[in-house]
């Protein structure tokens, strides 16, 4: 991507935020897009479904060693959670 050779299609700005020179067209700072844009933007978010409710796990959980965490970890999975 170079920059200095990128450009701007005025089609999507308010005539206000152009900048004409002799050779090239500036957008104004702060100048963003708002006329002819699509009505659905590739880049929008899919809606997201709601997030499935779990049971809260015991509120600390302190291990010596990794033989402790695996037994934490069978009596967990032994409890269904």
């Amino acid at each position: 991507y170079n920059f200095f050779r990128a450009g701007i299609c005025e089609a999507h700005y308010l005539k206000e935020h152009v900048i004409r020179t002799s050779t090239r067209s500036k957008l104004k700072v702060g100048a963003r897009p708002c006329l002819n844009l699509p009505k659905q933007s590739s880049f929008s978010q899919p809606c997201r479904k709601e997030p499935c409710l779990r049971k809260a796990l015991p509120q600390k959980l302190r291990h010596k060693n990794i033989s402790d965490l695996q037994k934490s970890i069978n009596n967990l999975n032994a409890e269904g959670l």
